[in-house]
């Protein structure tokens, strides 16, 4: 019966959480009004009618998934996460393809039309992150959303989780197809919408609350003032998270929301560990070896770089490291000062 309730158009999905979360009290006591409910008349008979139907509409739903190697979780089953449980309304049912991590969760959020600057601080934040065996959680969107689940990806054994304003079956964005493919294959893709549902506005604050629910915390890189991340920092919020920013250039128009975060009282993320110590004791994994031993490993490039600037895919090649490594290093170190970007996709020593 979740399921049906979770397709139904004609209910809003406040309206459809409302009733999942009364099912039993609706469905078997007849006399209930809408009132007792708190939805609308048009929302309790549309979903009467759900219900009359609903085994057939399941089992069509549930066919429809696993032909995409996919699951539904509906409330109330073991698998079904329990950090939704903390959103005031819960989906009645979420799509799951791939495995959701056990690892705590760090939301890594930011614009579609971001800078060459914050897609190589996404992908550096989420790469050192995902080291120390945090989940990475975004929006599988363009921009930050896509670099941080790219660095994540890019370091060994790193976990991210895609949150889908959209349903599973639908190719949006059409270029992150493959993507999605990684992402189910080192942790999940995961939406609260069915099979064959269309992406539409209202979707993404939708998506966003549940990004900020499967988080412990949840960075904004550059944000402006009327930016879809600042919805997730909002969420963030409303949950008792934490939220973080990193800190952009005043006056520029792109980091003015995620500025406004800081001024307001966001914790001031210059660097991964500034991250690492806002989360909670209990969302830190124990194993923290792996970051030191990265660190360590980024002394190499400032020796190659003693001499001359070099092209990110020769300093890849002498490393024998992945480009985007070498790239999310390169980043560290430009933001601590010790490198500098050249024309010519080359990197040299900082002259400052």
């Amino acid at each position: 019966m979740l399921i049906a309730l979770n397709l139904g158009t004609a209910l809003g999905r406040a309206d459809a959480c409302t009733l999942a979360s009364r099912l039993v009290d609706w469905c078997w006591r007849r006399s209930l009004r809408h009132t007792d409910l708190g939805v609308t008349p048009e929302a309790l008979s549309s979903a009467r009618g759900l219900v009359a139907g609903a085994a057939d509409v399941a089992a069509s739903e549930e066919r429809a998934a696993g032909a995409l190697g996919a699951r539904i979780l509906v409330r109330g089953e073991a698998e079904y996460p329990s950090a939704l449980e903390t959103l005031s309304h819960p989906p009645p049912a979420i799509y799951l393809r791939g495995d959701l991590p056990a690892a705590p969760g760090i939301a890594i959020v930011g614009p579609r039309n971001a800078d060459p600057w914050a897609l190589d601080a996404a992908a550096w934040f989420a790469g050192d992150l995902a080291r120390r065996g945090l989940t990475v959680v975004s929006g599988f969107a363009r921009g930050v959303d896509a670099a941080a689940h790219r660095g994540a990806l890019a370091t060994p054994d790193g976990r991210t989780l895609a949150v889908l304003g959209c349903g599973l079956d639908v190719p949006y964005p059409r270029q992150h197809y493959r993507l999605a493919a990684e992402i189910a294959q080192r942790g999940a893709v995961v939406t609260e919408f069915p099979i064959g549902r269309e992406p539409a506005p209202w979707h993404f604050p939708v998506r966003n609350r549940m990004i900020a629910a499967l988080s412990a915390a949840t960075l904004v890189i550059q944000a402006t003032a009327k930016s879809g991340a600042l919805s997730t920092a909002r969420f963030a919020l409303d949950l008792g998270r934490e939220v973080l920013a990193l800190p952009g250039r005043v006056g520029d128009p792109r980091s003015a929301g995620s500025n406004a975060l800081l001024r307001d009282g966001a914790h001031v993320a210059l660097e991964p560990d500034d991250v690492w110590m806002a989360l909670p004791l209990a969302a830190r994994p124990p194993e923290t070896a792996p970051c030191a031993r990265e660190r360590r490993s980024s002394e190499p490039i400032l020796d190659l770089l003693v001499r001359a600037p070099l092209p990110v895919d020769e300093l890849a090649t002498r490393l024998d490291l992945p480009v985007e490594r070498v790239l999310a290093k390169l980043s560290e170190l430009e933001l601590r000062g010790q490198v500098e970007r050249l024309p010519g996709a080359t990197w040299g020593r900082s002259r400052g």
